[in-house]
């Protein structure tokens, strides 16, 4: 067995998340469900895989028990029933036909607190140039999403179930975004009391916006001042910093030019290889 997850880690007043996981994709499935399993464990919550995909693209095992076995987390051999013992829920769904509609059918049938999915998203125009099956849901999903791209570098060792977040990169665009992109990740990082990441957050103008403070107490928090474009600023400190998470708050397509050209999420995404944890303002 692969070195054992500290169980004594996991917090136990993190309310419970419902985490659901498309899986849509021939390659880039397994990071995105290491992920999932990680955030569904950790809160005590429940993991809803969804996978349609074919049989030629099934090329990827997720084995929810094998993974938390590797992690120290149930014995070898366990059962089903070992699960449930340590307080996680998993339900799988394996459907054919429309992709996009199983999916969707499947965010509809009850409330989720985050999407994870994997991305292969490419620089390009927006839907319907460019606009991939991934950021249709997220749109769609309209809450948080966690995006894990197919090159980038994952937060979580499939190994032992350990999350590695050394450094943050958040874009402050107002006061509003700010207390919501920095509470969210105040709240999800109680899920990983091994890491004490720096939070480097930046906002484009002359003077930073005003935070409230219970937004960022116990936070390593670093503000910057930029004077670039957003999604320049954005992909520069991300590459000078070499953060292992992007945050970004997130109002969605909310004019023409967006839909045509993309929200400043799809935009980073095509431009970074970072994983991208994508926070609703709605």
């Amino acid at each position: 067995m692969s070195e054992v997850l500290d169980t004594n880690l996991i917090v136990e007043n993190t309310p419970a998340l419902s985490i659901i996981i498309p899986i849509h994709e021939g390659s880039n499935s397994y990071q995105p469900f290491v992920h999932a399993l990680k955030l569904a464990y950790a809160s005590k919550g429940e993991l809803e895989i969804v996978d349609v995909r074919d049989e030629q693209e099934a090329t990827e095992h997720l084995g929810v028990r094998e993974l938390l076995e590797r992690w120290g987390v149930l014995p070898d051999n366990a059962h089903r029933s070992d699960v449930m013992d340590i307080g996680l829920k998993v339900k799988k769904v394996v459907k054919s036909g429309n992709k996009k509609k199983e999916i969707k059918k499947r965010l509809d049938r009850h409330p989720h607190d985050i999407l994870v999915i994997g991305t292969d998203s490419k620089p390009g125009f927006g839907l319907p140039f460019g606009h991939d099956l991934a950021e249709y849901l997220a749109e769609y999903f309209n809450r948080t999403t966690l995006f894990i791209p197919s090159d980038s570098r994952p937060f979580i060792n499939e190994s032992t179930g350990k999350a590695s977040l050394r450094k943050i990169l958040v874009p402050v665009e107002n006061t509003h975004s700010g207390n919501i992109a920095l509470g969210k990740l105040s709240s999800l990082l109680h899920l990983f009391p091994e890491c004490s990441p720096e939070v480097i957050a930046f906002h484009v103008g002359k003077i930073f916006p005003l935070l409230e403070s219970s937004k960022i107490d116990g936070l390593n928090l670093r503000t910057e001042l930029k004077s670039e474009s957003l999604i320049g600023s954005v992909l520069m400190a991300a590459d000078k910093n070499d953060v292992d998470l992007i945050v970004m708050a997130t109002k969605g397509r909310s004019s023409f030019q967006d839909k045509l050209i993309g929200s400043n999420t799809e935009k980073v995404l095509r431009g970074s290889n970072r994983p991208l944890l994508s926070v609703s303002m709605h």
